[in-house]
């Protein structure tokens, strides 16, 4: 299985993070993500990430027509490959939490949480931070 998430920003710069159920018992600690999960049989990557986020936070995207794709295992022994794609939100609502999210939130990059993968921190981090801060 293929693993997809999706890094998305609204007009604002704010990116949009959730708190995942099963990995926040596990880890007894807040731990915070982007929303993503596994793909369906014959989706496309950009059609398993709008799904996703829209899932797990009722958020409506749409990927970049030259999305950032990192890849690797979503976390250490994970047995498939990820994409990560960023996409920007269609409006400006906020974000329900649903699915297997406990929380979600639009954060500024100031106030961004350290992520649950730390290799995808960094990465996150200095894309981030080519993004205009909102006023």
């Amino acid at each position: 299985k293929s693993w997809v998430a999706g890094f998305v920003l609204d007009s604002m710069g704010r990116i949009l993070l959730v708190r995942n159920l099963m990995r926040n018992v596990a880890a007894g600690v807040p731990v915070w993500e982007p929303p993503g999960g596994r793909m369906g049989g014959d989706e496309t990557w950009q059609d398993g990430v709008c799904r996703e986020v829209l899932e797990e936070t009722g958020i409506t995207v749409y990927v970049l027509a030259n999305p950032r794709v990192l890849s690797g295992a979503p976390r250490p022994g994970a047995p498939f490959r990820s994409l990560i794609l960023v996409a920007t939100a269609t409006g400006d609502g906020e974000p329900v939490a649903g699915d297997d999210a406990i929380e979600a939130r639009w954060f500024s990059r100031r106030e961004m949480p350290q992520l649950s993968d730390l290799a995808i921190n960094s990465v996150v981090r200095a894309w981030v931070s080519t993004v205009p801060e909102e006023t």
